[in-house]
């Protein structure tokens, strides 16, 4: 019978982390028809950790494009629609569980959020959070009055000057979130973010940079 050489490219647990590796081997047919396989076995988990984040950024900025792209038509009849199917793609992208916009009424001093994007077995919280007080969300707000993202990777280590937050946030099963406020003409408009619900997140800086370009959008 016809030996070929045998090669294989899989994920395996190597003392209790996964990694990935590719299995070489060639083989010999020593007498009397005996048949020694002889090869090496490289962990390539580094190459394929890059590979992976050059996809990312790749299909990162492919999606920078679509998005722009449907922004430049929008119209009082469609926004809704455009805005909902970013947040989507958004929410997609990070594999997060929620993206959503808020907008915020300077002369009432509240936020409301207009547009929500939740994945799949994650809770709506947009009609809970319909004219909400900036007095309660003290630090939050002045934050974003200085036109600063928030970034915050542990919801339950939130130091004390956000508490008022924490009791807002926790009780809607955030882990994670983050946070970009939407400026026009050195004013605040509100603000656009996704929450982790399911795990901690850190966030990426182009996942970040995803939220500024849609924030500007």
């Amino acid at each position: 019978a016809q030996m070929n050489h045998f090669q294989w490219e899989g994920r395996m647990i190597v003392r209790d982390k996964t990694r990935w590796v590719r299995f070489e081997s060639v083989p010999r047919l020593t007498p009397p028809d005996q048949v020694i396989w002889t090869g090496i076995v490289m962990d390539i988990t580094q190459q394929k950790d890059l590979e992976r984040e050059m996809e990312r950024r790749e299909a990162f900025e492919r999606l920078l494009t679509r998005l722009s792209s449907s922004f430049v038509n929008v119209t009082v009849d469609n926004c809704s629609n455009i805005i909902e199917d970013a947040l989507r793609k958004i929410g997609v992208f990070c594999n997060t569980d929620r993206a959503y916009v808020f907008l915020y009424n300077e002369h009432k001093n509240i936020v409301s959020n207009i547009h929500e994007w939740c994945a799949q077995d994650i809770e709506p919280q947009k009609d809970f959070l319909q004219a909400l007080p900036c007095e309660e969300i003290p630090n939050w707000m002045n934050q974003l009055r200085d036109f600063k993202p928030i970034n915050f990777p542990d919801i339950s280590k939130l130091p004390d000057t956000f508490s008022e937050e924490r009791g807002i946030l926790e009780p809607q099963g955030v882990k994670s979130l983050v946070v970009v406020p939407i400026i026009s003409e050195q004013r605040l408009y509100g603000f656009v973010g996704v929450d982790s619900v399911k795990q901690h997140r850190n966030w990426k800086d182009f996942e970040i940079q995803l939220l500024r370009v849609f924030s500007d959008l």
